[in-house]
């Protein structure tokens, strides 16, 4: 969309379209009863977070759906489930473990089904599985620029082959934090954080202990594989908030939906009653959704998209663009904004990455200016308004001064976008101050100047 031209506000369309095909496949369901449908189809990701907030997350729902209505036939269909295996791959590293135990088991499922196969029907198989390979390659390569760069490449591994008791300690932490993001403005508010964690994991542990019960040891298998991967992520890499919070619920429902069949089939109706766990999470989603919901009518979720289009209005190509800190989510506006120079404040070196490592500097003065500076007759500094304000600007509201040179600023974001990610910016443009040439001086014929 970016490279095509594209508004931004086409990727909300396209997130809530998404989202849109997601419920007419629910509602064609046989699986889900009536008030199951409903509970989902309101609770907060679904009506918020997936088909609202613009973000690669929007294609999980529809992947999730697309994989349980083809799972019955992906033995007669290996093609179009290995694609739909793919599009779960490249929707979010956060999937990647579910994606991986069903990818794993379909192409066992397809080596023991081909063995007594004619030879086109092994080439096949032979065939998905290379594909499946080849999906995976491409998506670990898409984030294998990032590693050593980025400030989410992984740097707890090192962390924990030195000290291995880490582990369980950084995946308790990840575990007990998901409850409180899951009933962030709801539940935990309301009650109490304690509550709210103990009632999320006891609906979450009856859901599995169902789930083995009514759907077999392999859908039980599939969401605690997805689960533990998801928890191991949140320790190592990157935390559970915003969509991810409620992947876990969507992949039980997804494994409640598989159809296994065989002398493990239940019946339509102790199935659904299976779910009333994972209908109570999802109920209790709703205060949530309200508080979100209501708040993005009234303010900007970020302030991303306005200062892009500032930055594209009123600032010259090539221009350096020193953003603080150095870790600042530049996403929209490097996708956005492509020709435009964006440095690091930590060295002033251009960079390409979307959120790159560094350290601010710890003041701001004249001679990092100075560096910044250096061949050029104006620089622009981007600011978090957080990482502004450790430097400590002047009380009265006037703009900072400095012995070489003006800091003007062109612009501040406002109103305060509601989600609490660091989403205001101020941007200032730094120039030379002028030297009055001394009286007397000459001009470039010889004469005096008055």
């Amino acid at each position: 969309f970016a490279a095509l031209g594209m508004s931004l506000s086409l990727l909300n369309l396209t997130s809530w379209l998404l989202c849109v095909g997601t419920a007419g496949m629910l509602l064609g369901s046989r699986v889900f009863g009536r008030w199951m449908k409903i509970l989902l189809l309101f609770s907060c990701p679904m009506l918020y977070w997936f088909p609202v907030v613009a973000r690669n997350y929007a294609l999980i729902p529809p992947a999730l759906c697309l994989l349980a209505a083809l799972y019955p036939v992906r033995l007669k269909k290996p093609w179009a489930y290995a694609g739909a295996l793919l599009l779960l791959v490249h929707s979010h590293a956060y999937m990647e473990g579910l994606a991986g135990i069903l990818g794993v088991l379909f192409v066992l499922d397809l080596g023991c089904h081909c063995r007594r196969m004619p030879p086109r029907a092994k080439w096949t198989a032979l065939g998905v599985t290379l594909l499946l390979a080849a999906g995976v390659l491409a998506a670990f390569l898409q984030v294998f620029p990032a590693f050593g760069a980025s400030s989410f490449a992984p740097g707890s591994f090192l962390q924990i082959w030195s000290d291995p008791i880490l582990l369980p300690v950084k995946m308790l932490n990840a575990s007990l934090r998901v409850p409180f993001e899951f009933f962030g403005m709801g539940m935990d508010q309301w009650f109490g954080r304690t509550p709210a964690a103990v009632l999320f994991f006891r609906l979450l542990a009856a859901g599995t202990v169902l789930l083995f019960r009514l759907r077999g040891v392999r859908a039980g298998v599939i969401f605690l594989t997805g689960f533990v991967w998801q928890i191991l992520f949140a320790a190592l890499i990157y935390p559970m908030a915003m969509h991810r919070v409620y992947l876990p619920l969507m992949m039980l429902i997804f494994c409640f939906a598989l159809p296994l069949g065989g002398k493990r089939r239940k019946n339509t109706a102790a199935v659904r009653k299976g779910m009333i766990p994972a209908a109570l999470l999802a109920l209790l989603t709703l205060p949530d959704m309200v508080h979100y919901v209501s708040y993005d009518l009234m303010l900007p979720f970020s302030n991303q998209q306005s200062i892009a289009y500032f930055i594209e209005a009123n600032l010259p190509l090539r221009a350096p663009i020193i953003v603080f800190p150095a870790s600042l989510i530049t996403g929209t506006f490097r996708a956005y904004l492509p020709n435009h120079d964006f440095r690091s404040c930590t060295d002033g070196e251009p960079f390409r990455i979307f959120r790159t490592k560094g350290e601010m500097p710890e003041s701001l003065d004249n001679e990092l200016l100075k560096k910044y500076m250096a061949g050029h007759d104006a620089v622009y500094l981007l600011f978090q308004k957080g990482a502004f304000l450790s430097y400590r600007p002047p009380r009265d509201g006037t703009e900072p001064d400095f012995e070489d040179f003006h800091m003007k600023l062109l612009y501040s974001t406002a109103p305060k976008a509601f989600f609490n990610a660091g989403e205001d910016y101020a941007l200032f443009e730094v120039t030379r101050k002028r030297t009055d040439a001394p009286a007397g001086s000459e001009n470039i014929n010889g004469k005096e100047e008055p």
